[in-house]
């Protein structure tokens, strides 16, 4: 599956959420486009499925990706331009313009012998009768969700067996989450931090869990040096 990204690459010392970009591409869109990059219909209303454009973000860059077509980078790329010069932003970002790039990559995933470090940064769980599976165990089912759906798309030929996988959690931290929707309606949400090892590797940007629309549970991959990077 071919992605295709828009990445800003933050001066140092910054730091943009993926949900402020998104906020402040809202507002330039003035409601256009609305069912194409914000992962609402044509009425509106939020898609109950996993989207295939989002906003994501992590230390040092913040950006957009779409698994679509690459003209989704194209016609983003004025608007994100004109809102990291919105008043929130350009002084979040101290008047110094970041970086631009576009890139296209495979997203893919291979089962290895040797195990791979992982962590996943601000993972949404909406479902509250997972509680009673402990915060490993609510990561544990989000990330087989996700290689399903893997499987789904053609990313991932087979669903590996959990013997195959060997997926273990060395860290976990539920910091909960509370959010409001467009009904004014508030929900508590379990928002998680983690740490993991499994027999697998992802390349290409991988996301667990809920609210993947807003930057939720992007994954990282430890490299060489002992420093998580995107899957890149």
């Amino acid at each position: 599956m071919n992605q295709y990204m828009l990445k800003l690459c933050l001066p140092r010392g910054v730091n943009i959420g993926p949900n402020d970009l998104r906020e402040a591409t809202a507002k330039v869109l003035d409601g256009q486009d609305c069912h194409r990059f914000f992962h609402y219909d044509k009425n509106g209303k939020p898609i109950n499925e996993k989207p295939a454009s989002r906003f994501v973000g992590g230390k040092g860059f913040v950006g957009f990706i779409s698994e679509r077509n690459e003209d989704d980078i194209k016609d983003l790329m004025y608007p994100v331009l004109q809102a990291i010069q919105t008043p929130k932003l350009f002084s979040m970002l101290n008047g110094l313009m970041p970086k631009i790039q576009v890139l296209q990559f495979e997203k893919k995933a291979f089962i290895t012998q040797e195990p791979k470090v992982y962590s996943v940064s601000r993972c949404i769980d909406k479902k509250e009768h997972r509680k009673t599976l402990g915060e490993e165990g609510r990561l544990a089912v989000l990330f087989k969700s996700m290689l399903i759906q893997a499987v789904k798309e053609g990313v991932l030929p087979t669903l590996p067996e959990e013997q195959e996988l060997q997926l273990q959690f060395a860290s976990v931290r539920d910091l909960g989450f509370e959010t409001q929707f467009q009904n004014k309606n508030k929900k508590w949400m379990h928002m998680m931090h983690g740490q993991f090892i499994a027999n697998i590797d992802l390349q290409g940007v991988w996301q667990m869990g809920g609210m993947t629309s807003r930057g939720h549970g992007l994954i990282f991959k430890q490299n060489k040096k002992g420093i998580f990077q995107s899957c890149l």
